[in-house]
């Protein structure tokens, strides 16, 4: 954790960085943050800060909240999953799923275990290396693939998963359309989050995970196209859902779903009382 950040790990301190970056999605003027007599300024990049700055970006929320969920004296089983090994979970499980799915439309070639991504896969098709005709292959992937898959993580804490993901259905969106001479960035801003709306879940026990996850998402999204289109990207509508997953998964998610990413929470059976387990496994 920065130093520097170091006051700010209190449920106050994270309350009023929430709506001072709820505030910042809509306004690029309020970027300033002010807390028992310290200032900082908020940034929407996700990107490593040295400890010598005073700036606060989404990726900072994860961890000022991961501090104050250690400090508590009942432990909740969060556990925050370092980046790189999200990123690696979401590429190769979207992709193999991909592939799988359209095996089913281009059954004359297995696809389930190929290496390539696929960002790398199109470049192929259009290098005429792939025996799979491209614009055939995508408009199978876009209009009938990508819209049906549902992804799930049960337990999104800081929103590790969901924004590693949402990074990745941007590559494949920006690389569809730029290959395809496409230069409306509207269109395809526009689609992404109808994507995210129709096709991602997540849930938590912790409302501020929730409140997190939907800021790093939309702070990616601005970072990654533009300012210009924050009013779609604050109007997404969101899948999410306050509570417990194992309790309650039907009531809250009647669907079924295609992939399901998450780091449960993990407490040790020596803090879980045995009357608890009893209860909760017969």
């Amino acid at each position: 954790m920065n130093q520097n950040h170091e006051i700010l790990e209190t449920e106050d301190a994270l309350d009023r960085l929430i709506y001072g970056f709820k505030e910042l999605i809509k306004d690029k003027s309020k970027d300033i943050f002010q807390f028992k007599d310290k200032t900082w300024n908020l940034s929407l990049k996700e990107v490593k800060i040295s400890s010598e700055f005073n700036i606060i970006n989404p990726k900072s929320l994860e961890k000022i909240l991961g501090s104050i969920e250690s400090k508590k004296s009942t432990s909740s089983g969060t556990v925050f999953t370092p980046s790189w090994i999200t990123e690696t979970m979401v590429d190769y499980t979207l992709d193999q799923w991909i592939f799988l799915e359209m095996n089913s439309h281009f059954s004359d070639r297995n696809m389930k275990t190929r290496s390539l991504s696929l960002e790398q896969y199109f470049g192929r098709m259009l290098e005429n290396k792939e025996k799979e005709d491209y614009l055939s292959f995508t408009d199978i992937l876009f209009n009938k693939s990508l819209m049906k898959v549902k992804i799930l993580d049960p337990c999104v804490g800081g929103g590790a998963f969901i924004t590693s993901l949402i990074q990745k259905i941007c590559k494949i969106f920006t690389k569809y359309y730029n290959l395809n001479d496409s230069e409306d960035s509207k269109e395809i801003i526009t689609k992404i989050c109808n994507f995210i709306t129709e096709n991602i879940f997540f849930a938590d026990l912790n409302t501020k995970s929730l409140e997190i996850t939907k800021i790093r998402i939309k702070s990616i999204l601005i970072t990654l196209f533009s300012r210009e289109y924050s009013q779609i990207i604050d109007a997404i509508t969101f899948h999410s859902y306050l509570g417990n997953t194992l309790t309650n998964f039907g009531e809250n998610f009647p669907i079924k779903f295609h992939i399901i990413f998450g780091n449960p929470p993990y407490i040790s059976s020596d803090n879980i009382k045995k009357k608890h387990i009893t209860k909760n496994t017969k």
